[in-house]
């Protein structure tokens, strides 16, 4: 609901990434009518939410990725995500 509330934003997934330097972090998935820029994203989620809570990484996407029951997939999510951090699925590093 935080991040519907940024103007543009019309659909948002937020999943958990394991990182290997800071454990779980959240992550979150946008699919949003013309780009949004993340750093208003970002800032928008750190007025309104406690600092833990906060995404470390935002990916826009077209449309939110579902498995055959119409739930997030969340792996294909997390693959994308590794992708664009390493140009290849399978590592997540966090930013110190």
């Amino acid at each position: 609901e935080i991040l519907q509330a940024v103007e543009g934003v019309s659909e948002v997934a937020v999943f958990g990434v394991s990182c290997d330097n800071e454990g779980q972090v959240a992550a979150a998935a946008i699919v949003s009518e013309f780009p949004v820029n993340p750093d208003k994203v970002h800032k928008h989620c750190l007025n309104k939410l406690q600092p833990y809570k906060v995404p470390k990484y935002y990916l826009r996407l077209k449309s939110i990725p579902r498995n055959r029951r119409g739930k997030v997939d969340t792996d294909a999510l997390r693959e994308r995500l590794a992708w664009e951090l390493a140009g290849r699925a399978g590592e997540i590093r966090c930013k110190d």
